[in-house]
């Protein structure tokens, strides 16, 4: 029986208007290496799971062999793939202990993302797809043009959806849950490293060990990220857009979002550096109250529109630090 890598290997590349299909008829492939997409252009894969029942050790290193078996993502898009759709595909991992427990994290496997998709890969799209019991993050992403829909991730040992070098993102109906790490990560990986036009909206997200929303990373330019119509219930504290030093990022947009957060001594919502904030129609409760958390921090933002706020059990809902110069 051909494994799903030689399926996909001995299927020509098809063309915009009649892309290849490799359809797995609801079928699960066993594969404890990564299946491969390198090259690769108008193919899509559908109705069919990839599991992998081992931490990768003894797979064949197809990447830098010093950080095996850390590299060992299930799948991984590269060499200028194109119009690549996984389209009703599920992802289940070897991490038996995935979620926000410690146990879920293990550094050596923290890489092995359920779908990892290569800086120089264009148009692709994840629909009715699934991610599950992974050592790394449920969706990792330095691509262009890329729609994720209708996504499902939950149980891993890392982030839920991280943005790296990314441009003309939408994200929507995704539903997170039982995240380790945070469970949006826009983090650029360079000084040059650049996450633009990014759109997330209609999703559900609960319980992740750390934020709702992290940005921070390397001095890279990040931009007109909007949020719109989320949900967030228990992240360790809510949205951190921690700017390094003389960076500035904008335009951001939450709006139309709802969050109740576990629990945080700081502040919720914390931005730094920004320009062109909008922070509207968002509500939010605070399940510790007694711990006297601040709602939203603004410290050297500029053109900040925040308003019609709807929170519960802060000290104060909108504390500024420094205004912008």
């Amino acid at each position: 029986m051909s494994t799903l890598a030689e399926l996909i290997a001995a299927a020509p590349d098809g063309t915009i208007d009649a892309p290849t299909v490799i359809d797995g008829n609801g079928e699960t492939f066993v594969d404890e290496e990564t299946v491969l997409i390198a090259g690769r252009h108008h193919l899509t894969v559908a109705n069919l799971g990839l599991e992998a029942n081992t931490d990768g050790t003894d797979a064949f290193a197809w990447t830098d062999k010093r950080n095996w078996p850390r590299n060992r993502s299930h799948f991984c898009v590269t060499d200028t793939s194109s119009h690549i759709t996984f389209d009703t595909v599920a992802v289940r991992g070897p991490n038996v202990n995935g979620g926000r427990s410690p146990e879920a994290s293990v550094s050596r496997c923290e890489a092995q993302h359920a779908f990892q998709i290569g800086q120089d890969s264009d148009h692709i799209t994840l629909r009715n797809c699934e991610a599950s019991y992974i050592y790394g993050d449920c969706a990792y992403m330095r691509a262009t043009n890329v729609t994720i829909d209708d996504f499902h991730g939950h149980h891993n040992g890392r982030q839920g959806i991280a943005l790296n070098n990314c441009a003309d993102v939408l994200i929507r109906n995704v539903n997170l849950y039982e995240i380790r790490r945070s469970m949006f990560d826009l983090e650029p990986t360079s000084t040059t490293g650049s996450i633009r036009r990014v759109t997330i909206e209609d999703c559900v997200m609960s319980h992740a060990r750390l934020t709702g929303v992290a940005c921070a990373g390397r001095a890279g330019d990040v931009g007109d990220i909007t949020f719109r119509r989320c949900s967030w219930e228990y992240p360790g504290a809510a949205v951190k857009f921690l700017t390094p030093d003389s960076t500035r990022r904008g335009p951001i947009m939450f709006e139309d979002c709802t969050f109740a957060i576990g629990g945080s001594d700081g502040a919720a919502f914390t931005f730094d550096h920004i320009d062109d904030l909008t922070f509207r129609r968002v509500t939010a409760t605070a399940a510790a109250p007694n711990r006297e958390p601040t709602g939203v921090r603004l410290f050297d933002c500029h053109n900040a529109r925040v308003g019609q706020l709807d929170f519960t059990g802060f000290a104060a809902d909108v504390v500024v630090l420094r205004e912008a110069a």
